[in-house]
């Protein structure tokens, strides 16, 4: 959904706030509240983010997508992610060994494992067999099915749950005193998309770190951006004097 409102976007100065008061709750919620905004993940992705789609060593992730599957490269993590990804890998290795025998093997396979009673996978509603979608110009169908690699054909989802990142993020946002119409987690996500796009980052890879399925949407962040720049442009040379 493109970012048409200014007010669903945090400022910079609004994200540090925020990662402040993260840090402060705890290194999952850091951990969480950090991956959320610098992939601009929507709620239920992070709980798709296998293990081995981290690389600390190079310091890069290829983040998961609900709607187009795994981002085609690796990207480069950023300042949030790099300070808070090694605590939380210490303490979930502690959170693992709380499982006991139960499906800690499957648990394992994910960068945020969920700590409540498991569920369907999203993506393949269970049955281990994701959807092939593709597009003719406006047509949108499905074509066949292929392993679901977000729960490795098991139809389980072991990963965290939505439900768990709503509650987690959102408790962040509001103690960092954001005001009621930015404290929807998906409030990082508009955020990130802006801010690269500001930042002069190209189109192409901001769709696939955050993986919109067309760059159309993406480029309507674009378009917004430059609006906003052009109404702050208008409002400055009316009290421009030489």
């Amino acid at each position: 959904m493109p970012a048409t409102d200014h007010q669903a976007v945090l400022e910079i100065s609004d994200v540090a706030l925020v990662m402040t008061e993260a840090r402060r709750t705890g290194v999952l919620a850091f951990a969480l509240t950090a991956w959320m905004y610098e992939f601009g993940a929507r709620g239920a992705e992070p709980g798709l983010q296998l293990l081995s789609d981290l690389d600390m060593r190079r310091s890069v992730a290829r983040p998961a997508h609900l709607k187009k599957g795994k981002a085609q490269v690796w990207h480069r993590l950023l300042p949030f992610c790099r300070e808070a990804l090694p605590a939380w890998l210490k303490a979930r290795t502690v959170l693992l060994g709380d499982y006991g025998v139960i499906k800690v093997a499957d648990r394992g396979l994910y960068l945020f494992p969920t700590s409540i009673e498991t569920g369907r996978c999203y993506t393949c509603a269970g049955s281990g067999k994701r959807p092939v979608l593709k597009r003719e110009g406006k047509r949108r169908f499905k074509d066949g099915t292929e392993p679901c690699h977000h729960c490795n054909e098991t139809g389980v989802r072991w990963g965290i749950d939505r439900r768990e990142v709503y509650e987690i993020v959102r408790g962040v946002l509001k103690r960092a005193g954001m005001p009621e119409g930015r404290q929807h987690p998906h409030v990082l996500r508009h955020s990130i998309i802006t801010h690269m796009l500001e930042g002069g980052a190209p189109p192409a890879m901001v769709q696939d770190r955050v993986g919109h399925r067309s760059q159309t949407t993406t480029l309507e962040y674009a378009r917004t951006t430059q609006a906003a720049i052009d109404e702050l442009e208008g409002r400055m040379s009316k009290v421009y004097v030489k």
